[in-house]
C-alpha cells in the first residue's frame, strides 16, 4: 500500500515521473524536449547529466504544464507558452499543438522547496 500511495501521489497530485527530479535540493534544471526524449539535468557541482527518466507520451508533458498553468492562474487554450514561476521553481514550457510536441524547463529560483 505505501508503494501505491507515493505513486498515486506522484502522478495525480505531482509532477509524475519529474517528481523526484524536483524534490532534489541539488537538481538546479530539469529539461524535458518532448515525449520519447532522455530527460537532461543540471545537477549542482557537476552540470548537466543525462537521465534514464523518459516521458512516453505527450499528454504526461501537457499534465505538468497544465497543473502548473491552474496552480498560477494561466489557461494554456488561450496562450500555449508557460512563463511562470511557482514554489521556489520557474517553469518554462509550451503546449505542443497538432504535430508540434510540448516542452517544459524547470529551473530552481530558491534552495528550499
Amino acid at each position: 500500500l505505501p508503494t501505491l500511495k507515493y505513486y498515486l501521489e506522484r502522478d495525480i497530485l505531482g509532477s509524475g515521473k519529474l517528481d523526484p527530479l524536483i524534490h532534489d535540493p541539488k537538481v538546479e534544471e530539469i529539461v524535458v524536449d518532448g515525449p520519447q526524449k532522455t530527460i537532461r539535468i543540471s545537477y549542482k557541482n557537476l552540470g548537466e547529466i543525462k537521465t534514464n527518466i523518459i516521458l512516453e507520451k505527450k499528454e504526461e508533458i501537457d499534465h505538468i504544464l497544465n497543473r502548473v498553468a491552474q496552480a498560477t492562474g494561466k489557461n494554456l487554450k488561450e496562450n500555449p507558452l508557460l512563463n511562470e514561476t511557482f514554489q521556489g521553481l520557474h517553469f518554462e514550457g509550451i503546449q505542443g499543438i497538432g504535430e508540434q510536441q510540448s516542452t517544459i524547463k524547470i529551473r530552481r529560483v530558491e534552495n528550499d522547496l
